[in-house]
């Protein structure tokens, strides 16, 4: 078996360039076949299921558009990559709203039974439009919608060739040493309802300063 990441990426307008993803376990050699499912779940992810049911594009202004699915076959000892797949795929938003900022983020949370931080993990989607927004937390109807469809993603990918991917949260090493197994498997989402944030995304923004001398 084979450890694998999956990142689906994409843009909003010229700004940002995101991705959120997550990890597999399956057997080796699949990165072709794994990335053209995971399309096939970002599909699911982003138009719903049944089509227009649950489907995230509806949250989204029509220039922010996913563009691939990337997935690097990581090696056991070092998680190096090892082998890599891109299936393309062009998917755009449907809404007209303004974009929040675009560190705001929403979190899918990757619970497992292990009760430590090993046993949890997380994914951010790009920021959806003020349309989303309903004092200062993510709109109920948007709220549903994002579960539904994080669930959809889930299920389209452990269900994709009989099953032949387990989610799984990837336990890195940490000053203890190295964790007493690499991964832990999960089969359980949730989505709150409060935005977050994604701090890396920050340094890829293109900034104008305005520049004020005094006294």
């Amino acid at each position: 078996m084979a450890v694998y990441r999956i990142r689906v990426r994409g843009h909003s307008a010229s700004i940002l360039d995101w991705s959120w993803g997550l990890h597999v376990s399956a057997a080796t050699g699949q990165a072709a076949t794994l990335s053209a499912d995971a399309a096939d779940a970002t599909v699911a992810w982003w138009n719903g299921v049944p089509s227009g049911t649950n489907a995230v594009k509806t949250l989204y202004a029509i220039d922010t558009v996913v563009d691939d699915v990337l997935v690097d076959e990581l090696d056991g000892e070092n998680r190096a990559n090892v082998q890599q797949s891109v299936t393309s795929i062009v998917l755009a938003g449907t809404a007209t709203g303004e974009p929040l900022p675009p560190q705001v983020a929403v979190v899918m949370s990757k619970v497992s039974d292990v009760p430590t931080r090993r046993g949890r993990g997380r994914s951010s989607a790009p920021p959806p439009t003020v349309d989303s927004l309903n004092s200062g937390k993510i709109a109920s109807a948007s709220h549903a919608i994002y579960a539904n469809a994080w669930k959809n993603f889930m299920s389209s990918l452990a269900t994709a060739a009989g099953g032949a991917y387990t989610p799984i949260i990837l336990n890195r090493p940490g000053k203890f040493g190295d964790p007493p197994t690499p991964f832990t498997p999960f089969s359980t989402v949730k989505v709150g309802d409060v935005f977050d944030t994604q701090r890396p995304r920050r340094a890829k923004l293109k900034e104008v300063f305005t520049v004020l001398n005094f006294p």
